[in-house]
């Protein structure tokens, strides 16, 4: 790169004028844009402009023939004598020759040829001017172009020289643009082999009672390895304690059956239904606490033997995950096989408190348990059925292994649940596991997805990051061959603007009533709404039977 010294204003003041109106005419006028401060010297240096370089050799061949303006003197003054024309003629001679040789050694080599040791005066810039940034047009960079009704999308900055095929392929499948109608363009849809909600094999009907439907997922032979599961874990811990204190639950344990495991079983539901400060509040003789049921249904230490101590569900040295996963995975295929789920499912993260120890025991402030055990949970979103599930073990949980290990968390949760379902269901979860990836994906596999949108996501539009909509606005986004869409929306309650992704879903809104008002919602979004609360209502459930710790008998 060439520089150009300065070390004043020199002599040469009307040619510095002649400089800055050549250089402006030119379009250069900002070549001084950055230009360090020598500091050793005393100097200014800039970087090399062509049109500063053209004015240079015209100051240059101005002084070879001793025609170099005085101080007083303008580059653009006229005298009538012949002498003062014909000094200016010979001023503004420059050969083409020399012209194009000097542009093409500076494109060249980019260094500004010699200058028979003469130094070329340059204004000094203000050191308190803020420099104005040089526009520069790059392959790849980011640009905003503008499309039909005056939107801005997101696309690639097109270069002086053509990009090459691949290029072009990635900005057009990445790029996205603002619509105001369609609809998403997937040819998959759910259709069911069989039919859908309880199984006929079951023989259950509308006449059938909740004890029924119970007993076809507890069935005897489940029931018979539970009952073995727990007898042979008390007799094991009974044999550990010996010699027992008087009042030890370990002095005398008599082995449970079917029919005292049906009242421990009827005592549980009972407490979800009414809920009490502790587990001996059930079996209290004070008056406004008294039921004489629970103590005629079975006696309160027997109840506390097996609720806090002997229940369990695996063999009597069973480690780790094999203390729950063996029956999970029974009970997990009894709810398949009793029901199939219809058309929209919901999944999210289901939470169950547990203050015992355990190593796969989760912490979180923010949820209503805060030491929990974690399962991902596939529910049907018209019923709040669970379909399917499975305990997180952390970084030991059991994935696909044709999975590629560089996947995101989202795929991995999502292959293990889906994989007993068949094509073409819609699927609604939240935006920590919306991504494009993950869309991709569920797209290949042929299931539908909506979900709400994290805006700091890779590959969605970059304006949702700093988005602002009005009250009730809404904006819609599309990818190029419309398999996705987007959906901005802003509502009173929401303080920032709500985006939901969606590959089965149409340009369009709802009315909506509230408070004696009527507002037009996007129809995805009210759809996300209405279905994603398959979980939320199995959560519901769960928490009616959470109410007392199996950690403590208070």
């Amino acid at each position: 790169m060439g520089m150009i010294p300065f070390d004043g204003w020199g002599r040469n003041g009307a040619a510095v004028a002649a400089n800055t109106a050549a250089v402006s005419a030119n379009g250069a006028s900002d070549f001084l844009v950055n230009s360090p401060t020598d500091t050793a010297q005393g100097v200014v240096v800039a970087e090399f402009d062509p049109a500063v370089f053209e004015v240079q050799q015209l100051i240059e061949n101005m002084s070879d023939s001793d025609n170099i303006l005085s101080d007083g003197d303008s580059p653009y003054s006229s005298d009538s004598d012949s002498d003062n024309s014909s000094d200016s003629d010979a001023r503004s001679r420059i050969s083409e020759s020399e012209t194009e040789s000097a542009q093409a050694r500076s494109r060249s080599k980019g260094a500004l040829p010699t200058t028979h040791g003469k130094k070329f005066p340059l204004p000094v810039r203000n050191r308190n001017q803020r420099p104005r940034s040089r526009s520069r047009s790059p392959v790849g960079n980011i640009s905003r172009v503008a499309i039909d009704n005056n939107d801005l999308v997101d696309r690639s900055r097109a270069s002086t020289s053509s990009p090459s095929t691949s290029t072009q392929a990635a900005v057009q499948h990445d790029s996205w643009r603002v619509i105001t109608e369609g609809r998403t363009e997937n040819s998959f849809c759910f259709v069911r082999q069989g039919s859908t909600g309880v199984s006929p094999e079951l023989g259950l009907d509308e006449n059938s009672s909740a004890l029924d439907c119970l007993f076809t997922l507890l069935t005897n032979e489940f029931l018979d390895e539970l009952l073995v599961s727990i007898n042979s874990y008390a007799a094991d811990l009974c044999a550990k304690n010996r010699p027992a204190r008087k009042q030890s639950v370990f002095l005398q344990f008599e082995p449970i059956y079917k029919d005292e495991f049906f009242r421990f079983l009827a005592i549980l539901l009972a407490m979800g239904v009414n809920p009490r400060r502790s587990v001996r509040a059930y079996w209290s003789n004070l008056p406004h606490e008294y039921t004489p049921w629970f103590s005629q249904t079975m006696p309160r230490k027997r109840f506390e033997a097996l609720f806090h101590t002997f229940l369990h569900a695996a063999g009597a040295n069973a480690e780790s995950q094999e203390k729950i996963e063996p029956f999970l995975n029974k009970l997990t295929k009894a709810f398949q096989t009793a029901f199939y789920p219809e058309k929209n499912l919901s999944i999210d993260e289901m939470v169950i408190g547990f203050h015992g120890r355990w190593q796969y025991k989760q912490f979180n402030a923010s949820k209503p348990s805060k030491y929990h055990i974690k399962i991902f949970g596939l529910c049907d979103s018209q019923t709040g059925y669970v379909s399917n599930i499975f305990t997180y073990y952390g970084s030991q949980t059991a994935y696909h292994p044709d999975l590629d290990p560089k996947c995101s968390q989202a795929i991995k949760v999502f292959e293990k649940l889906l994989r007993p379902l068949q094509k073409g269901h819609h699927i609604f979860a939240d935006r920590f596991y919306t991504s494009m990836p993950l869309l991709r994906y569920l797209r290949s596999k042929g299931f539908h997805y909506t979900g709400t949108v994290d805006t700091r996501r890779k590959d969605f539009p970059r304006d949702i990051k700093t988005l602002k909509l009005d009250f009730l606005q809404i904006k819609w986004y599309a990818t190029q061959d419309n398999w996705l869409l987007l959906s901005a929306f802003r509502d009173k309650k929401a303080q920032k603007t709500v985006v939901v992704a969606t590959t089965d879903g149409e340009v369009g809104t709802r009315e909506i009533r509230r408070r004696r008002e009527v507002i037009h919602k996007p129809s995805c979004i009210d759809e996300y709404n209405q279905n994603m609360n398959g979980c939320n209502r199995a959560d519901q459930q769960i928490q009616y039977y959470g109410l007392h710790k199996r950690k403590s008998c208070k």
